[in-house]
């Protein structure tokens, strides 16, 4: 009894010598300041947004966010088909309405605190990645960048996103500096949990399992050792990805893995028509047939199940490619160099920052860190 009572107080000496360490360390100090300022400027933002039309009526991909949840929320947990666009979102939203009921400005303020720890991981990163230096560079770029103060504030899952990326990027610098099964596992995991936020994040596995093939000098697959690495993180990315395809099967009794849009997006971005940003197709009425569902079965004369159609969409843009190889290479071209530019393609005429800038907004108007200036870091 002795023996416990003795530990729980060297534990309890140790949190607090350890709270006593992080709050008179001058990093954290640091580290703090830059990200109160960046989370004063997010909710800032907020506040000062809150009573535009935009928020108080929400439209677009933010209301089909929102009405999902809201069914969610109200018992239909599991849905009637398979997921069209990645669940996590709506599911964020429908947790927050349950417990605290359908309050738009709680769901922006929370997203403005993770932006804001957000900031404090990207930290680590650049100093895990590169030196403390680097770090705080990072940091300061991730508290100014004008995109992630407003994006925090928009019914939209993009700073969770980013917030998720942000951590498997962490735990990736860890394995790195600590290579063992448990991180490696764990960073599995969370490119697991990061393909719910977008499936195409899952395109970034096979990478991974081919630097994995290649560290430290280990050139040969048929290893053991790699072997059982390779094994070991493609259970972790499986983990969070299999209740998401055996739910699908149950709901639709069709095998869509994650999401059954990326047909439809891969043709709305390969097509005769295509220009490098989102341009709704003129073959359908798109707003009421999100998938294209209605026309493929039209043009095929047949009821399809969504991953039949999503594999019509994605053939139909492979036939741009095959013909017309010189304008779909030029559309990759330019493709690149809106990627690059400063300017974000808005997911709307209206949700745009500079409509925000021009019209509702103080905080954006002051210069901002933008992509353009970030992407020469990436380069770099």
């Amino acid at each position: 009894m002795k023996k416990n009572q003795d530990s729980k107080k060297t534990n309890t000496l140790h949190r607090k010598t350890f709270v006593s360490n992080f709050l008179d360390n001058q990093e954290a100090k640091y580290l703090l300041i830059i990200c109160f300022v960046g989370f004063i400027l997010r909710l800032a933002y907020i506040i000062e947004t809150n009573g535009t039309p935009f928020f108080q009526n929400l439209f677009s991909d933010s209301k089909i966010y929102h009405e999902w949840a809201l069914r969610i929320a109200k018992g239909d947990w599991l849905g009637q088909e398979a997921f069209f666009w990645a669940p996590f979102y709506p599911y964020f939203l429908a947790v927050i309405y349950k417990i605290f009921g359908e309050s738009i400005i709680l769901v922006r303020i929370l997203q403005s605190v993770i932006s804001a720890i957000n900031i404090f991981i990207i930290y680590l990163i650049g100093r895990n990645f590169h030196s403390k230096k680097v770090g705080y560079i990072s940091a300061v770029i991730a508290a100014l960048y004008g995109y992630f103060i407003f994006y925090s504030g928009l019914i939209l899952s993009e700073t969770l996103q980013v917030f998720a990326i942000s951590f498997l990027l962490l735990m990736v610098s860890y394995l790195i500096q600590d290579f063992n099964r448990k991180r490696l596992f764990l960073v599995g995991l969370l490119l697991g949990i990061s393909t719910i936020f977008r499936a195409n994040i899952l395109l970034f596995y096979p990478f991974f399992v081919g630097w994995l093939i290649f560290q430290r000098k280990k050139i040969n697959i048929l290893n053991l050792k790699v072997r059982k690495q390779v094994i070991i993180f493609t259970i972790g990315v499986i983990l969070p990805i299999l209740p998401i395809s055996i739910r699908n099967y149950v709901v639709a009794h069709d095998f869509v893995l994650l999401t059954s849009n990326g047909g439809i997006n891969f043709y709305l971005g390969n097509n005769i028509n295509s220009y490098g940003v989102f341009v709704a197709p003129i073959d359908f009425d798109f707003y009421n047939d999100l998938s294209g569902q209605k026309y493929a079965e039209y043009i095929q004369h047949k009821k399809l199940s969504l991953s039949e159609v999503s594999q019509y969409w994605f053939e139909k843009g492979l036939e741009y490619f095959t013909e017309k190889p010189l304008d779909a290479m030029t559309l990759l071209v330019r493709k690149f160099y809106l990627f690059i530019g400063g300017p974000e393609n808005p997911q709307s005429a209206v949700m745009d920052i500079n409509f925000f800038k021009d019209n509702y907004s103080t905080i954006l108007k002051i210069p901002f860190i933008d992509f353009y200036f970030l992407s020469l870091f990436a380069f770099a």
